[in-house]
């Protein structure tokens, strides 16, 4: 399994403590420096330490939308009564690698009073007139926090209205121990426009957080949108999820997704001018009585949900890949696909939904003393992979049960253009793969050292 090379520790300060009806801030200020699990090259160097201070809690910096929920945003922008409004939010302005760059460290973001929640957005938060670009890198670290949603880009939940709302800029998610969040989402969330997002995503789940719904590395697709990220989309996740049970209207049923969810809502395209990756590693995580399923579907492509039209267009260029490295004691209780996986299973959906990746897709199971109850297909169940096809897997895992028996495959229903190759890696007993169906490869090989 490859993981990116850690990016040398960046310091800065700057502390959002728990809100209170009024939106005070209260509390000191706190020091953090960058998790080398962020998963970011080292070719990102930092030009300096960041030390910033709070400049937070009056009611024109979180604005109250809808009576039960709030929207946070980093780049000041919020809906105003009939334009855009700007809050001055240069306290979270800093400049990294001579990039604009949104730096901001949420520490105890909770409830209000009366239980209205908390979404932190990394550029505009609702439907604002005028056309616009948020140029700016994000660097969002969240702890000790209950939300609703984290978004790197933009909300705007409307219906081929307003205006199309841009972003330029890499994108930084970084949601730590002891935060509890409906939906992550590295990019746009509910743009029913035709948005561009230039950069790439990266989203990170530490041990100790908690998502019950999906996890998204790219956008999302509603309201018949058609939405484009030219760059590539990265999710790591280091903790075991075991819920699942928040849906934002049909959410594709609560995932881990490299690339677009489709959401709801007539026919939708997305297209993802790049590669989609996710890497589970649980290694470290941390495993209970309570906490020892990891129960969301992962997929490295688009995840799909048709509703009444369905989705018409979700296109991947690169290539799409999904790493897990388990732990003892951990059971992964559903699928794993590398490349797009639909929920309503059928690669010829008379919706005229079409999927496409160009290059390759690639899953890589490490076992290392968990289980896997889910069927594991490199290629998903709808449309066309235009590279080969290549799932690893290691016999440190125990895959499938007596009366739940799983299936290994090339492709769930997928046409693959180049070849689908099985790698198996370790030593392999017949009693592993007693309740295993290999199925849809052209080779099975066994790797060096293995048998």
């Amino acid at each position: 399994m490859k993981l990116r090379l850690p990016l040398p520790l960046l310091s800065f300060v700057l502390a959002c403590a728990p809100l209170v009806p009024s939106w005070a801030i209260e509390g000191e200020m706190q020091s953090v420096t960058w998790d080398s699990s962020w998963g970011v090259s080292s070719d990102m160097t930092p030009s300096s330490a960041f030390s910033v201070t709070p400049v937070l809690g009056t009611d024109t910096k979180v604005v109250n939308l809808d009576g039960d929920r709030y929207w946070f945003s980093l780049s000041g922008y919020l809906e105003g009564s009939s334009a855009d409004t700007q809050v001055n939010r240069e306290e979270f302005v800093q400049t990294l690698n001579e990039r604009k760059t949104l730096v901001a460290n949420i520490v105890g973001v909770e409830e209000s009073a009366n239980g209205a929640r908390v979404s932190l957005i990394g550029g505009y938060a609702e439907d604002l007139a005028g056309n616009g670009t948020t140029d700016a890198d994000v660097w969002m670290n969240i702890s000790d926090s209950t939300l609703e949603f984290i978004v790197g880009a933009n909300f705007c939940n409307n219906w081929n209205t307003g205006s199309v709302k841009n972003f330029s800029g890499d994108i930084h998610i970084r949601v730590g121990k002891d935060v509890s969040a409906d939906h992550v989402v590295g990019g746009f969330l509910a743009d029913g426009l035709t948005p561009t997002l230039t950069g790439d995503t990266y989203v990170t789940i530490e041990d100790g957080a908690t998502v019950s719904g999906s996890i998204v590395g790219a956008n999302t697709c509603v309201h018949s949108a058609g939405n484009t990220l030219t760059g590539d989309s990265h999710v790591y996740i280091y903790g075991v999820q075991s819920v699942s049970e928040t849906s934002f209207f049909q959410f594709s049923n609560q995932v881990v997704c490299g690339g677009t969810a489709f959401v709801r809502n007539g026919d939708g395209t997305s297209t993802i001018n790049g590669s989609t990756s996710v890497v589970v590693d649980l290694r470290s995580a941390s495993v209970s009585a309570e906490q020892n399923e990891f129960v969301k579907l992962i997929t490295g492509g688009h995840s799909l949900r048709q509703d009444s039209s369905g989705g018409a267009g979700f296109n991947i260029t690169g290539n799409s890949s999904v790493s897990v490295t388990g732990r003892s004691g951990v059971t992964f209780t559903n699928g794993i696909y590398g490349g797009t996986y639909s929920f309503d299973g059928n690669p010829a959906d008379p919706s005229g939904t079409t999927s496409t990746i160009d290059g390759d897709v690639s899953v890589d199971i490490n076992g290392n003393g968990a289980a896997f109850l889910g069927n594991i297909y490199g290629a998903g169940n709808l449309g066309a992979v235009g590279g080969n096809v290549l799932v690893r897997i290691s016999a440190s895992g125990s895959y499938g049960e007596e009366g739940a028996p799983i299936t290994i495959g090339g492709t769930a229903g997928a046409t693959v253009t180049g070849t689908k190759t099985l790698e198996l890696t370790g030593h392999f007993s017949q009693s592993d793969l007693e309740y295993v169906t290999i199925d849809n490869f052209d080779y099975i090989s066994v790797a060096e050292g293995g048998s």
